[in-house]
């Protein structure tokens, strides 16, 4: 029997199964779908159903556009948008697709054995199309009610962003499926840069120039302001705002992992070697080192609040400059580094005993996109020519991987498209 035999995510032509009792048993029948293509009508089974990775699909028509769309078959073959998915039950899924660090995490749980599926509001998400990706979906612009209608076929879901991880947590109660995080509010505590600035680690508070004014809540650089003198202090001041004493230095980043119990299983520090934007700003070049007393204090201000999941504190010099209350930018170099922290994650959650603090030092990792755009700011690049922009430390990067790299061509397809 001739036709498409789904293989893989993105399918292939092939041979089907053939249809025998046992796989009979295991086929879930499903709501009708009007099958635009002829040919694919005929190439069916009379039951209409595939393996997919040891699952069966399953076929549904979507309630809007795009949304529930496996990236593994054209729309347009369909009409009304039907969607393509294994009923077997995921490990773990993982929102925000489009950032680096959910393809880090997708990629490195795919590497690690477990099934994972991930999910974005575009198609144009990189880690929608890593071969680590067992399932792939495009979901509403607010998905926490697809997320909990869903949250029984996954046994862990894995919020990437801030907000969603809020609103999922907001609604624990409601899901399924694991949830190995703190709770809302300790993430609204510690994301207050109120809080933070108030702990005795972070930098003194001043009411004047010169100063950097942080915004309460908000993530990296976004909306932070150097002001040099009171003039410019006064026009962007406002209780919105935080106001602490500029701090030069080597920044350094503490991440660590707490069980269910509170009980610290994994950490791991690295340094920043290069910024963009070059004042301060995601790191584009970091190296793993280990720090010991660096560990401690950070301990020390977590210890206060009480915390389950991931967490990440970042340290310039002797001052506590900010807390991520999720997975961090950089995750990738603590994977390639030895510690893979959606593994222990997901480990943790299983209830497991888990202690990580060993890992090998010295790894660099490379966000070259925003190396390359901080070149443009005259400063010098941490490659030697062509052939060293494209070396083996890619692979620390986030989105170029020799073993996947269709993400890599998604994310400069995506600049052509907008989401």
């Amino acid at each position: 029997m001739g036709g498409f035999c789904f293989d893989s995510l993105f399918g292939s032509e092939g041979e089907d199964p053939e249809v025998t009792p046992a796989l009979k048993e295991q086929v879930v029948m499903a709501i009708p779908v009007d099958i635009a293509n002829d040919d694919l009508t005929r190439s069916l089974p009379n039951l209409q159903f595939r393996r997919l990775v040891g699952g069966v699909l399953k076929k549904e028509r979507c309630q809007e556009p795009y949304h529930g769309h496996i990236l593994g078959l054209p729309k347009s073959r369909f009409k009304g948008n039907p969607c393509y998915y294994t009923t077997e039950m995921l490990d773990v899924f993982v929102t925000d697709g489009f950032q680096r660090k959910t393809l880090a995490a997708v990629r490195a749980l795919g590497r690690a054995g477990y099934s994972v599926g991930v999910g974005e509001v575009t198609r144009w998400a990189p880690s929608l199309s890593s071969r680590y990706a067992r399932q792939a979906w495009v979901y509403p612009s607010d998905p926490i009610n697809w997320l909990l209608e869903r949250s029984s076929q996954w046994r862990v879901l894995m919020p990437m962003e801030e907000e969603l991880l809020l609103s999922v947590m907001d609604r624990a109660d409601e899901f399924s499926c694991r949830l190995p995080f703190t709770s809302a509010d300790r993430i609204r505590l510690v994301r207050d840069k109120a809080w933070v600035a108030r702990q005795p680690e972070a930098p003194p508070v001043v009411d004047r120039a010169p100063c950097v004014l942080k915004p309460r809540v908000g993530s990296g650089s976004r909306g932070r302001i150097y002001c040099e003198t009171d003039r410019e202090f006064e026009r962007h001041f406002d209780e919105t705002m935080v106001a602490q004493e500029r701090v030069e230095g080597e920044a350094r980043c503490v991440s660590l992992l707490y069980d269910m119990e509170g009980v610290l299983s994994a950490a791991f520090v690295h340094r920043r070697l290069h910024e963009y934007p070059v004042d301060g700003g995601p790191s584009t070049l970091r190296e793993s080192i280990r720090d010991e007393v660096l560990v401690e204090r950070a301990c020390a201000v977590v210890d206060r609040v009480g915390w389950q999941g991931v967490i990440q504190l970042e340290f310039k010099g002797e001052y506590l400059l900010d807390i991520n209350p999720r997975f961090w930018g950089s995750l990738n170099l603590a994977v390639e580094a030895g510690v893979n922290f959606p593994d222990l994650l997901i480990r943790v959650a299983r209830g497991e005993k888990v202690r990580k603090f060993d890992y090998r030092v010295g790894v660099r990792s490379i966000w070259k996109t925003g190396e390359l755009l901080r070149t443009f700011s005259g400063k010098r690049p941490a490659w030697h020519g062509v052939d060293d922009y494209f070396d083996s430390r890619d692979r620390a990067a986030g989105w170029m991987s020799w073993c996947s790299p269709i993400p890599m061509l998604t994310h400069f397809r995506s600049f052509l498209k907008p989401r």
